[in-house]
């Protein structure tokens, strides 16, 4: 892969991507910052922008990789080009249209009652959480399962041969890349009826 400096062949990709950065904010080269409320409730404040219409230092919350090509900033590996949520933001925020994909929208988790089948039989059932910016980490808050059923961290996936008839209910939270987020919660009540 390329750092894209003058000895080595450039990733063409990841000069387009830096590039429409430099042509969507030339804009801004009067005010120096971006005063839009979605990019700074994602960001923490209104970034900066200086003369050569670049994000100095601007990491994106979630992915933790400098902003619009700029992998000299950041905490991730060099040379791994990505367009990252603050990059649609900011995009967004000049007047481009973006279809609001899962990481525009809030994470959630639904809720209810989740029916997990009859005692001794093997049965699945899956958590549906959205939004967010996946992959998914779902944990359950202060609570165990009844014996035999487990709750399967990455897919959210409840699964096993229940042993005991009845209503349980308990808290499950997940969380998404966004370091930052508390994640969201949700009352999960499992159902298993009797053989």
């Amino acid at each position: 892969m390329s750092g894209n400096r003058r000895n080595e062949p450039n990733d063409l990709d990841s000069i387009a991507h830096h590039e429409i950065g430099h042509a969507l904010f030339a804009e801004f080269k009067t005010s120096g910052k971006i005063d839009d409320s979605e990019v700074i409730a994602y960001h923490g404040e209104p970034p900066r922008l200086d003369r050569s219409d670049h994000f100095p230092g601007a990491v994106d919350s979630a992915s933790r990789r400098g902003v619009f090509g700029q992998d000299y900033h950041g905490e991730m590996p060099k040379r791994r080009w990505l367009v990252t949520k603050f990059d649609l933001l900011v995009a967004q925020a000049v007047g481009y249209k973006l279809r609001h994909t899962p990481a525009f929208e809030p994470l959630t988790l639904d809720g209810g009652v989740v029916p997990t089948g009859r005692v001794g039989e093997r049965s699945a059932v899956r958590l549906r959480a959205s939004g967010g910016i996946p992959f998914y980490c779902f944990t359950m808050d202060k609570a165990t399962l009844p014996a035999r059923l487990q709750l399967d961290s990455f897919t959210g996936e409840l699964a096993g041969v229940p042993t005991v008839a009845g209503k349980q209910t308990f808290v499950v939270r997940v969380r998404d890349y966004d370091q930052k987020s508390q994640g969201a919660t949700a009352e999960i009540t499992i159902s298993v009826n009797a053989e």
